[in-house]
């Protein structure tokens, strides 16, 4: 079965250097769907890509805020440490 958790954890593998892995771009990722999927166009299967990227920037956004709630913690522990 198709699944986009698979194609991250390629890239991911491509990003690291591993051989025998290739990058699965979204043009490919989309072609590929649609032949799993049954699609006859690529159009049919951009919702489904358009859902992946929309839930990895999600995921990322909410990293960065929890990384800057971080910081900022830490910064207000120093500030008072400093004001005692």
């Amino acid at each position: 079965m198709f699944c986009r958790k698979k194609i991250d954890r390629n890239n991911e593998l491509v990003s690291a250097g591993v051989e025998g892995y290739e990058h699965i771009d979204s043009d490919k990722e989309a072609k590929m769907r649609k032949h799993t999927m049954g699609h006859t166009s690529d159009a049919s299967a951009a919702p489904y890509i358009q859902r992946h990227v929309k839930k990895k920037a999600d995921e990322l956004t909410l990293k960065d805020i929890k990384e800057m709630d971080k910081t900022l913690k830490e910064v207000n522990k120093t500030v008072e440490v400093k004001k005692e």
